[in-house]
């Protein structure tokens, strides 16, 4: 009893402990992936305004004096993409864009107004695009974005690319846990005043009934009408046989098989010697139900009338 005491109060702390780290852990991680996108949102705006009132040769220069950005994407408001310039000699930061045109039409179409993919296995560069016009993808060292966020690699790609729903839902749904640890005293209560009934309820699976008498396996006994009587091994098989297989007429030989064995030859009256000593046990006033019948020329049978 103070076992399992101890067990619920330890349960209940845990669960508390587990609904504030999940709370925590999601505020943590959407606070990151808040300031990494403010970070750079200020330059999409540099490379907006590049690309409208400047060249491509300042956007140029503006990616290569920056280790944070490794490449740019910017396309016009007719979804045309105008930087890097691809009737111009194609430059060494342009073919992670030129290679990448399908995959990032898709992200920035699918930006609400921003979105985030890994770019390698690794996560060592992520793609960020913004759709707000003109729109702008760049290619970002993942490294570069931790540093000037000051947090580790793992917790920005954590927070970048976990799944949003579980979160959503854990911090939305919060009161079901609540609901539940104000119904676990409820339960404990139940538990306790139920466990002990329930433990000394008598475990009957190992008893049988074969018309009005009842066959204990476990104990090799058989009980009918206040009579009660011990059985050995051999009969406890055909009785088990004759239970499972009621109203049928059962072969000599499927008997021989069942209570003596596959390699066991059968004498002329084995049989029937060890039937008749079994209906003495089960009936010794032969004022019963007769629960062994002979079929003549067959073998016998449980009768269920």
């Amino acid at each position: 009893m103070c076992l399992l005491k101890t067990t619920f109060n330890v349960l209940l702390v845990v669960a508390l402990i587990f609904a504030h780290s999940m709370v925590q852990a999601g505020s943590n991680a959407e606070d990151i992936r808040a300031k990494a996108e403010h970070f750079l949102i200020k330059e999409v705006a540099w490379f907006q305004q590049g690309i409208i009132h400047g060249s491509q040769t300042d956007i140029r220069l503006r990616q290569a004096s920056l280790p944070l950005i490794e490449a740019v994407g910017i396309w016009d408001n007719q979804g045309r993409l105008v930087f890097p310039d691809q009737e111009s000699a194609p430059h060494i930061y342009d073919v992670t864009i030129t290679h990448n045109l399908s995959r990032l039409q898709t992200l920035r179409r699918a930006a609400q107004p921003t979105a985030w993919e890994a770019f390698d296995i690794e996560v060592d560069s992520t793609f960020f695009c913004s759709n707000s016009l003109p729109s702008v993808c760049l290619l970002i060292n993942s490294k570069e974005l931790a540093k000037g966020l000051n947090v580790t690699k793992p917790q920005l790609v954590e927070a970048l690319f976990q799944p949003i729903e579980p979160l959503v839902f854990s911090l939305g749904h919060l009161w079901v846990l609540v609901a539940g640890l104000l119904l676990l005293p409820l339960a404990y209560v139940r538990y306790f005043k139920t466990s002990e009934p329930l433990q000394k309820k008598k475990d009957t699976s190992y008893i049988f009934l074969l018309g009005d008498m009842e066959v204990d396996s476990k104990r090799m006994k058989i009980s009918r009408d206040g009579f009660s009587a011990s059985i050995g091994s051999r009969d406890l098989k055909l009785l088990r046989c004759f239970h499972d297989h009621p109203d049928e007429v059962i072969s000599k030989d499927h008997l021989y098989n069942v209570g003596w064995g596959r390699d066991f030859i059968p004498s002329s009256r084995s049989l029937e010697q060890h039937i008749m000593t079994l209906r003495k046990k089960i009936d010794p006033g032969r004022n019963r139900c007769l629960l062994i019948e002979t079929v003549h020329g067959q073998g016998y049978r449980y009768p269920l009338n």
